[in-house]
C-alpha cells in the first residue's frame, strides 16, 4: 500500500502559510533576531512570532489552512497525531499546570475538531520524524487511511532558560556545519499534514512515504554519540524499509543544530554510510530549532524540494567545520530531485529519519 504525505501548512515568523514560508526561505529570509532572556544579561538569537498569542490559536489557523488542502475527509474517522516537547508550557506562567501538560493541549485540538482518536507524541527534537514514521506504519498497516499530524512548540522563558544551562545558545544567527559555528537558535512555529492512503483526497499531488525508523544511541542525555551510531542505525533502516540505496537518495534534508557536537555527530553517521557526496542541508538559520516541530516543518520543506526540484541553501553557512566532509552550499541548487532523506536527532541519544519520493 501507498503513503500520501501533503496538504502541508506552516504557521511561523516566516508566514502564515507553506507557501509563504517557502516564498522568503527562497529569498534567503530569516526571523531569527536578538532577545534579552529572562535572567542574566546575555542576549540570545531565538525566530518568535512578532504578536505573542496562545499556542492553540496558531495550531487552529496551521490546520484550518491544511483541512482547505483536502476533500472529503471524515475527521471522525481520522487519526490525530500530535508532535511536541512542551505542549502549552506558557500556561505554567499562570500556574495552571493541567492546562500545561502535553495531552490536554491534544486533547484540546481533538475536541475543537471532532477527532475521536488521538495521540501525544513527545520524543525530544525527533518528535515531529516520529509523529510522521507512525503515521505512516499507521497507514501502512491499514489501521487507519488518514492520519492528520500536527506539530508545535512554543519559544518561552522557560524553554530559553532551561537551554541556557547547557551553554548551547548562540548569541547571533546560527551557522548550521559552519567552521564558526558557536550555538543553535530556538524557535517557534507549527506544522500540520494529513498522511493517507487515498491520493485523490488532497486538492494538489501530494508525495510519498516510503518509510522511517528511529534508533537511541543510549550514548548521554544531552550530548550525542561522537560516532553517529545511532543516526546510522537510523538510516540503515530507513533504507532498508523504503528498499532504497544510498545512491539513489538525491538529497538530505538534516538536522543541522550549529552547535559543535551535533553537527559533527552527523557528518560521521553520513560518511560512514558513504553519503558525503549527496547534497545536504540544514533549515535552523530560517526557522530557529523549533523542537518538536522541527521534524514535520522541515519535511514540509523537503515536500516542496522535491516539487520544485531545488536544494533550499543553508542560512548561515560559509566554510565547512564538521569533522567529516559531507557537501554544504549557502546557496540554493536547481537540481531534479526523486527521493529526500529528511534525519534529526536530539536529546536522550533520540535519532530519526525518514524517506521521501515524488
Amino acid at each position: 500500500m501507498e503513503v500520501f504525505f501533503g496538504a502541508g501548512n506552516i504557521i511561523s515568523p516566516l508566514g502564515n502559510s507553506l507557501q509563504e514560508n517557502w516564498n522568503n526561505i527562497l529569498n534567503y529570509r530569516s526571523e531569527i533576531k536578538p532577545y534579552k532572556p529572562l535572567l542574566g544579561n546575555e542576549k540570545a538569537c531565538l525566530s518568535k512570532f512578532s504578536v505573542e498569542k496562545p499556542l492553540f490559536e496558531h495550531i487552529k489557523v496551521s490546520i484550518d489552512g491544511t483541512l482547505n488542502q483536502v476533500n472529503d475527509l471524515k475527521l471522525s474517522e481520522t487519526l490525530l497525531i500530535f508532535s511536541t516537547t512542551k505542549g502549552d508550557v506558557r500556561q505554567l506562567e499562570n500556574n495552571d499546570c493541567e492546562a500545561a501538560l502535553l495531552d490536554t493541549l491534544c486533547e484540546k485540538i481533538a475536541k475543537n475538531y471532532g477527532i475521536t482518536n488521538h495521540i501525544t507524541v513527545s520524543n525530544a527534537c525527533v518528535s515531529g520524524i516520529s509523529a510522521l514514521i507512525m503515521a505512516h506504519d499507521f497507514v501502512k498497516t491499514n489501521k487507519y487511511k488518514n492520519v492528520l499530524v500536527v506539530a508545535a512548540d512554543a519559544c518561552t522563558s522557560f524553554v530559553v532558560e532551561g537551554f541556557k544551562t547547557f551553554f548551547a545558545l548562540s548569541s547571533s544567527v546560527c551557522q548550521p556545519y559552519d567552521l564558526n559555528r558557536s550555538g543553535i537558535n530556538l524557535g517557534e512555529a507549527v506544522g500540520s499534514a494529513l498522511v493517507s492512503s487515498n491520493e485523490s483526497c488532497f486538492s494538489e499531488k501530494p508525495i510519498k512515504i516510503l518509510g522511517g525508523a528511529s534508533a537511541n544511541d543510549a550514548n548521554h542525555i544531552s550530548g550525542p554519540s561522537r560516532t553517529g551510531e545511532g543516526l546510522y542505525r537510523a538510516i540503515q533502516k530507513t533504507l532498508k524499509q523504503g528498499n532504497c540505496h544510498v545512491q539513489e537518495i538525491d538529497h538530505i534534508n538534516a538536522h543541522g543544530t550549529a552547535t559543535h557536537y551535533n553537527d559533527d555527530m552527523e557528518s560521521m553517521a553520513f560518511d560512514r554510510l558513504e553519503m558525503n557526496e549527496i547534497p545536504t542541508n540544514s533549515l535552523k538559520g530560517y526557522f530557529g530549532h523549533t523542537l518538536g516541530a522541527a521534524g514535520l516543518v522541515e519535511s514540509l520543506i523537503a515536500l516542496k524540494e522535491l516539487q520544485e526540484n531545488l536544494i533550499v541553501g543553508t542560512a548561515g553557512f560559509e566554510e565547512l567545520g564538521t569533522i567529516k566532509s559531507i557537501a554544504i552550499s549557502a546557496k540554493h541548487i536547481e537540481k531534479s530531485l526523486n527521493r529526500v532523506l529528511k534525519t534529526g536527532s536530539g536529546f536522550g541519544g533520540c535519532n530519526a529519519a525518514i524517506l521521501f519520493e515524488k
